[in-house]
């Protein structure tokens, strides 16, 4: 269990007032505002803290880790022009890790759907 703190508190209430998905550097920038004194590494150690312990979910895309505050399982879509990440909420009838659990002698412990393309913002630019 780790330890509350100031700098930790206010990463954590960044992050649950977004849905972007951002990197360490973009919740530095906006937690910066908050704690002017706060280092970059205070808050990439405590982000790597808070997901160490589930309280948040890491989204590695293109070798840049992204932070999510939903740690529930579902899906992301990454839009290859603009590089945004968005949340998917999809029903799935079945319970894909378990299907490959029965398929492996492996020991499954999680799994990311995540599907790339262009989003719906950008279309419409193109399209105008």
């Amino acid at each position: 269990m780790i330890r509350e703190t100031k700098q930790r508190s206010t990463i954590l209430k960044n992050l649950k007032s977004r849905h972007d998905h951002p990197t360490a550097e973009d919740v530095y920038i906006d937690v910066r505002k908050i704690l002017p004194k706060i280092s970059f590494g205070t808050v990439y150690r405590n982000l790597g803290q808070l997901a160490n312990e589930g309280i948040i979910s890491v989204v590695p895309i293109e070798k840049v880790l992204h932070f999510d505050y939903r740690t529930e399982p579902h899906a992301h879509f990454y839009c290859e022009k603009c590089k945004s990440v968005i949340d998917l909420d999809l029903n799935f009838d079945f319970n894909l890790l378990e299907i490959a659990q029965k398929q492996t002698t492996h020991k499954l412990q999680s799994s990311d759907t995540f599907f790339r393309g262009i989003c719906k913002d950008c279309l419409d630019k193109q399209n105008n």
